[in-house]
């Protein structure tokens, strides 16, 4: 909850600071944090934990594709089938952005998620902070 707080603070503050085209000052630029390898380990495994989620329904599949006992060409071949309807729809939304980008409705859509996107995160940390603390 207090990461969500300090992360609208700083989000408000860094939009004040800009100037009036839009841009950053130059001299407030900070050089990139170094990491030590302990907490890029650490960061590492969140990332993972996080990330393995989205990859149980693939694990279920391939449990469900091995009770079959399919010769390999044909597990492969169903395998492929998954990993493609699995990516299809962020492929049709890559397409998609590429054939409408510098269209009026995407930019206009990209203006509004900057400024959405700035309060959006903070709420977010926020509301799972408050999650945590329950």
């Amino acid at each position: 909850m207090g990461a969500g707080i300090r992360l609208i603070i700083k989000t408000r503050q860094s939009n004040a600071e800009k100037n009036n085209n839009g841009c950053e000052e130059t001299e407030n630029v900070k050089a990139p944090a170094q990491l030590s390898p302990v907490s890029l380990f650490i960061m590492g495994a969140a990332f993972c934990m996080v990330e393995l989620t989205s990859a149980f329904p693939y694990f279920g599949f391939l449990a469900l594709l091995t009770s079959y006992h399919l010769i390999f060409p044909l597990a492969l071949l169903f395998m492929l089938i998954y990993n493609f309807m699995y990516m299809l729809p962020l492929i049709l939304l890559y397409f998609g952005y590429n054939k409408l980008q510098g269209t009026t409705t995407i930019k206009k859509l990209e203006s509004v998620l900057d400024k959405v996107s700035s309060y959006i995160v903070p709420v977010v940390v926020s509301l799972v902070g408050i999650l945590l603390v329950y």
